[in-house]
């Protein structure tokens, strides 16, 4: 009976140690990295550093055993750096594998996004602004990271009276010079890429109403017509009208035409002051005499 009491308790306390040197052991790796990588773009520098935890503690090995790097990129096996200049863009899945120093491993995942390079979408020529008259136009871009965090001209001056907002990629002030400039511009993105676009502006000058003083002579009970003329500005001219004076009795000008026509009713010269403005919002004006016999 002693002897088999013995052996019982030598058998309990062999599986005693077994259970206490097995709650010792440590549990297999993990890859910790989340399963989107850092967006990259193409033709910039990329690094992203994978990461595990558990197992030895001390990983030997990283691989790839399902897909492949975007064109540009490797894994460099023994320290799990994803690094290298991509030349392509698009969005990759990758099924990376680490081995600790007992030989045990783990798999993850990974998906990878190269962009596409910057490009300035805006259209040249940018809309033409007026001397005296703001003006205000946002360039625009698409891809690269998204986020652009600098706008700089690279070659060329704006025209007199205008600025480039560096942080928002707005052409705004109130030009004071009229011609037609180009410059290039440049857009740089939160992950460095960078896109250029030459663009060119027009100024036009303040229109300017050609129309000669004094108007064409009319008579009274005959049907009089005259188109008021203007140059400059945006070429377009929206409105006219009269800011000073009357015309003679019988006689009106249309807003939009510019035309003074009906049949005068009384004699007289008058002097009237007309004004045109333009699509831009620019305006000019000019005394005018008429006289009816």
């Amino acid at each position: 009976m002693r002897r088999l009491t013995i052996a019982l308790i030598a058998v309990i306390g062999i599986a005693l140690l077994a259970g206490l040197l097995g709650c010792g052991e440590k549990a297999a790796p993990t890859i910790t990295t989340a399963s989107t990588l850092p967006t990259g773009e193409v033709g910039i520098a990329y690094s992203e550093t994978l990461g595990a935890s558990g197992g030895s503690g001390t990983y030997t090995t990283w691989s790839i055993t399902a897909g492949t790097l975007p064109d540009g990129l490797s894994l460099d096996s023994a320290t799990g750096v994803i690094s290298g200049t991509p030349t392509t863009d698009g969005t990759t899945t990758i099924t990376v594998q680490v081995t600790d120093s007992k030989g045990r491993t783990a798999t993850e995942d990974l998906s990878i996004t190269i962009a596409v390079a910057p490009t300035i979408t805006t259209t040249s020529p940018l809309p033409t602004g007026e001397v005296g008259i703001a003006y205000l136009e946002i360039l625009e871009v698409s891809g690269g990271s998204g986020t652009y965090t600098n706008w700089s001209i690279t070659s060329g001056t704006l025209p007199d009276g205008l600025s480039l907002v560096a942080s928002f990629g707005v052409i705004l002030g109130t030009p004071t010079t009229a011609g037609t400039t180009t410059i290039t511009v440049q857009v740089t993105d939160s992950l460095g890429g960078t896109g250029t676009k030459d663009l060119s502006l027009t100024i036009a000058a303040a229109p300017t109403i050609t129309t000669a003083s004094p108007l064409p002579n009319g008579e009274v009970d005959i049907a009089y017509s005259e188109t008021l003329e203007a140059s400059g500005g945006s070429g377009t001219y929206t409105t006219w009208s009269i800011t000073a004076g009357t015309l003679p009795d019988g006689l009106s000008l249309s807003s939009s035409t510019g035309v003074i026509s009906g049949i005068p009713t009384t004699a007289g010269t008058t002097t009237i002051t007309v004004q045109v403005t333009d699509s831009l919002g620019g305006t000019a004006t000019k005394d005018l005499s008429i006289t009816i016999s």
